[in-house]
């Protein structure tokens, strides 16, 4: 029987499953029948999987991006929604396109700036100004 929590191991089996989505469909689909995924740890766990996986698969990174933003949005939290935004601008210029990383850093980091999050604020400033 199960009580809806996820186990670490099984949220990490599922982060997996969201890296290899290529549709939003896809991730609802995952959110859906996984709603244990849709909290604030998630979102921030995500958004430290991206850092990680942009040097290594940058699609995947972008899926995970999209699927923080996803929970995010669901959450309806403004820090989650500015780690999301983070999330996708850090895949974004992985992926080449600087102009849309740049868009929503900028987005993050207004959010940040709004909730008085200075050490998250430093950390995307940090990013948009990274080589």
């Amino acid at each position: 029987m199960s009580t809806g929590r996820e186990t670490p191991a099984s949220r990490e089996t599922l982060i997996e499953e969201l890296a290899r989505t290529q549709s939003e469909a896809e991730r609802e689909t995952i959110l859906a029948k996984h709603e244990a995924l849709l909290v604030p740890e998630v979102v921030a766990e995500l958004l430290k999987k991206v850092v990680e996986r942009v040097r290594v698969d940058t699609h995947q990174a972008s899926a995970l991006a999209e699927s923080a933003l996803l929970i995010a949005y669901k959450l309806g939290g403004k820090e989650e929604i500015a780690h999301g935004l983070r999330a996708k601008g850090n895949a974004l210029y992985a992926s080449g396109d600087s102009k849309g990383a740049v868009h929503h850093h900028d987005q993050a980091l207004q959010i940040y700036f709004e909730l008085g999050n200075e050490k998250e604020a430093g950390r995307t400033i940090s990013t948009l100004i990274q080589p």
